[in-house]
């Protein structure tokens, strides 16, 4: 909500937001159950970019999720898609697009060559 002056007055209007979260028993659970996630290895950051611009990511309504199975390497890009609320539970128009992210793979080198020890 962007207008001010309906911040904490009678005024103000609702609104329902969803999570992956569940509330049993008093406690916070992940509903591991729903599909929220979509995620995409991507060759190059302009690869992470929807079938209807040219390049490679599925988009629409009523489809399943893509999930990326290599891990990200130097170079490469991941596209990580949430729905904001859980298909199986209905309302949903499964498109994973209502939040979208796109991250560089992390640069590996070395920064020198002194070991470090974790210790409890």
């Amino acid at each position: 909500m962007t207008a001010k002056s309906k911040w904490d007055s009678s005024k103000a209007e609702h609104y329902e937001y969803y999570t992956d979260t569940v509330i049993t028993g008093g406690a916070e659970t992940y509903a591991l159950q729903c599909s929220l996630l979509e995620t995409v290895l991507c060759d190059s950051q302009v690869a992470c970019r929807y079938k209807s611009e040219g390049v490679m990511l599925a988009e629409g309504a009523n489809r399943v999720p893509q999930k990326a199975t290599a891990t990200c390497s130097t170079g490469k890009y991941f596209y990580y898609g949430w729905k904001d609320r859980p298909p199986e539970q209905g309302g949903s128009d499964r498109d994973y697009n209502d939040i979208r992210i796109v991250i560089a793979c992390p640069k590996v080198k070395s920064s020198g060559t002194n070991s470090v020890r974790l210790i409890k």
